[in-house]
């Protein structure tokens, strides 16, 4: 079978991290760009580049301080584009690289979890797009307990991502978390039909 990219999207508070756990019980390996992005913030060349563009203050002890980064991007949408296009090129690299490992294993498909797949323009990169669906006022609930933040602050999160409806017509599977219908059945039903489809293209070469 021919290993498949998959992307998991979605806004913000619609439980991608927790809905990507299922995939990793039915053995598909998962790829959390948020992580990745983490493990090079605590690169030492990678800090030196951020104090460059965003001032020395959001280094303390040679760590980064995410509340004082937070705070710099998400009240600047120019300031957001630059981390953007300064850590994504590197967070793609990564799986890529992340990727050729899994293949090795011979698993059907892999799933890269991210909230910004339309936004940083990594579409053409996956054989498949799966958007989490969620009503606006539970995802802006669940962020705020999450994050620890106030309504203002994720609405202005919210409103640095592409609306959630935009990104329900690029994605070909939906999964509708919305706290009445079972999700479990529907990620069951996608990944049938991702393996399914891993096993015609391989027959097809």
């Amino acid at each position: 079978m021919r290993t498949l990219s998959v992307a998991l999207t979605g806004g913000i508070g619609c439980s991608k991290t927790l809905l990507s756990r299922v995939f990793i019980h039915l053995h598909i390996p998962v790829f959390n760009t948020d992580e990745r992005a983490k493990a090079l913030y605590s690169n030492k060349n990678v800090l030196e580049d951020m104090q460059q563009m965003f001032g020395t203050e959001i280094v303390r002890d040679g760590v980064l301080d995410k509340k004082i980064l937070s705070a710099i991007v998400f009240n600047d949408r120019g300031e957001l584009e630059k981390l953007n296009k300064y850590i994504h090129p590197k967070v793609q690299e990564d799986f890529l690289q992340w990727k050729e490992e899994q293949t090795k294993t011979k698993v059907p498909y892999v799933v890269l979890e991210s909230a910004l797949i339309f936004e940083t323009h990594w579409e053409n990169m996956f054989d498949k797009i799966i958007c989490i669906n969620t009503p606006s006022h539970l995802a802006v609930q669940r962020a705020m307990v999450r994050d620890k933040a106030t309504k203002e602050q994720i609405l202005e999160r919210i409103a640095n991502q592409m609306p959630t409806e935009e990104k329900l017509k690029r994605s070909d599977y939906i999964i509708e978390n919305d706290d009445i219908q079972l999700v479990i059945p529907q990620i069951l039903s996608i990944d049938k039909n991702l393996k399914k489809l891993s096993e015609e293209n391989y027959k097809k070469q």
